[in-house]
């Protein structure tokens, strides 16, 4: 029961949203949300269980922004914690190429049996923290990923101006979802190669009374 009512309210609220999920993208969120509970039981994951709010407030929440990015390329979802945003953009466009990175043990162990039960290639767990990623050179990642993503994190201007350059690509972008009173990080290298450019910041409301929230989007520089 509890199966079928997270599915339809996924369903039907992403409806509304006008992002439309397949039978096979739904039960890949549902095969994720029973996992994280499971997890949840003896690693803190998450502190939402309700069927209806981990539809609206975490899966929803990672798509409804999603039209405002690249449906390709290689990203990197840094604390991604129990997998959002990546997993669920990852499922939503199955051509993105998805790195979820975890700085905590307990964590990044959550995401390695995740990725191993969805199966979906081109999604990898790997645990280590942004800056180790940043000054490896993105762990041999050649060119660059094309994406850095975030939610549910703080954002400080030194992970905008050193951090996020080093990892992304010419022209990539780094989006950041935050809360309604969020307010960006200033970045001020006016004209300068290799650093990120503040490029939109989208609101928007989850149904439910799942609240506002912010997508801010930068861009790096050519």
């Amino acid at each position: 029961m509890t199966e079928c009512r997270f599915i339809d309210i996924l369903r039907r609220t992403a409806s509304q949203a006008g992002v439309n999920l397949t039978p096979e993208q739904l039960r890949q969120c549902d095969l994720h949300r029973r996992l994280l509970l499971e997890w949840n039981r003896k690693v803190n994951l998450t502190r939402i269980t309700d069927p209806e709010e981990m539809a609206v407030k975490h899966f929803l929440d990672s798509f409804l922004p999603a039209e405002r990015l690249p449906r390709e390329g290689r990203v990197l979802d840094v604390g991604s914690g129990a997998g959002f945003p990546g997993v669920p953009l990852k499922v939503l466009h199955p051509s993105l190429d998805v790195t979820l990175l975890e700085a905590r043990r307990k964590k990044a162990s959550f995401l390695k049996v995740l990725v191993a039960r969805l199966g979906l290639k081109g999604l990898r767990a790997v645990q280590g923290r942004w800056e180790d990623f940043s000054a490896s050179g993105g762990f041999g990642n050649e060119g660059g990923f094309r994406g850095v993503i975030l939610r549910a994190l703080e954002l400080e201007e030194r992970q905008l101006a050193r951090w996020a350059p080093g990892i992304l690509g010419s022209g990539g972008f780094l989006a950041w979802w935050a809360g309604p009173q969020a307010t960006p990080p200033s970045v001020d290298h006016p004209g300068g190669a290799g650093f990120l450019v503040l490029r939109e910041r989208f609101e928007y409301r989850l149904p439910r009374g799942g609240g506002s929230r912010q997508l801010f989007v930068w861009q790096r520089s050519l």
